[in-house]
């Protein structure tokens, strides 16, 4: 098999150069960057993180398909295991103060079968 070589045309390209000026706004971008920033809404949380309670016989749901989608939303974004989400998802909850069950890595796990993340 022939080895393919590309023909020297004669000129170096030359790759252009960024040059920062201004350092203070450059050094305030860069640690912008690791700014995290999650808010939840409380009306809207607090009414559908839990489910509804069943119409019929059997065992009520524990956690909301908000519940799953939000943690499973977290866990694509930053590319978590489900037990990372878990952990993750708790200190959320207790930074923001709201007193919500959070789901566990298995009730993740089961339902991310059964819901399309939806990432707006």
């Amino acid at each position: 098999m022939a080895a393919r070589v590309r023909p020297d045309t004669g000129e170096a390209t030359s790759k252009q150069r960024y040059r920062v000026t201004n350092w203070s706004e450059y050094d305030r971008s860069l640690v912008n960057r690791g700014n995290l920033t999650i808010w939840f809404d409380d009306a809207s949380i607090k009414d559908n993180w839990t489910p509804a309670p069943p119409v019929g016989r059997g065992k009520p749901g524990l956690y909301s398909e908000t519940a799953i989608q939000t943690c499973l939303t977290i866990k694509a974004l930053f590319q978590l295991p489900y037990r990372a989400t878990e952990g993750l998802m708790k200190s959320l909850m207790r930074l923001s103060q709201l007193d919500l069950p959070v789901p566990d890595h298995t009730h993740m796990s089961r339902r991310a079968g059964e819901i399309s993340v939806q990432i707006p």
